[in-house]
């Protein structure tokens, strides 16, 4: 997010601010744990060099869902917007960045009515982001992930409906 806008971003290529065709009302959950973003890109790389071609294709899907998200977020449609979070967690749990706490945080987050919840950043810790349908499962979730222990934030972006 940069400007109260989503940003798309491709390795190579600038980075661009995009509209989004209605409000998107988040969860950010803070598993409290300080991700290891160094030790986690080393033990993706490693993966990459034992099975190239399986982490190319888990890769690739995370490219194609990012392409899908900007789309499905320009046009409104939460809905496929929150499938393809949880599309891209899977992926990012196959990859090797997942971590028990923030698989327990997404899981709580989908349990109170997330439409779609990942994990965010480097992995390994750090945060993860549910998206709610309305105001008050944006609320459930976040006091839901807040009576487990953990911190959690709400926040929107988008234009008002």
């Amino acid at each position: 997010m940069a400007y109260e806008m989503p940003v798309y971003f491709i390795k190579g290529q600038n980075p661009e601010t995009f509209e989004p065709g209605k409000l998107f009302r988040l969860v950010i959950g803070d598993t409290g744990i300080e991700a290891p973003t160094k030790e986690t890109v080393a033990n993706v790389r490693k993966a990459w060099q034992n099975e190239p071609g399986l982490m190319e294709g888990y890769f690739d899907e995370i490219e194609k869902i990012t392409r899908n998200g900007k789309i499905a977020i320009e046009s409104g449609n939460a809905e496929q917007v929150g499938e393809l979070m949880d599309e891209n967690h899977e992926l990012l749990n196959s990859i090797g960045v997942g971590h028990k706490i923030l698989e327990e945080l997404v899981e709580i987050a989908r349990e109170k009515g997330a439409l779609g919840a990942k994990l965010t950043g480097g992995g390994g810790g750090g945060n993860m982001v549910a998206l709610a349908e309305d105001k008050e499962t944006q609320k459930k979730i976040c006091e839901a992930i807040t009576e487990a222990g953990y911190s959690a934030y709400q926040t929107s972006f988008g234009e008002q409906v």
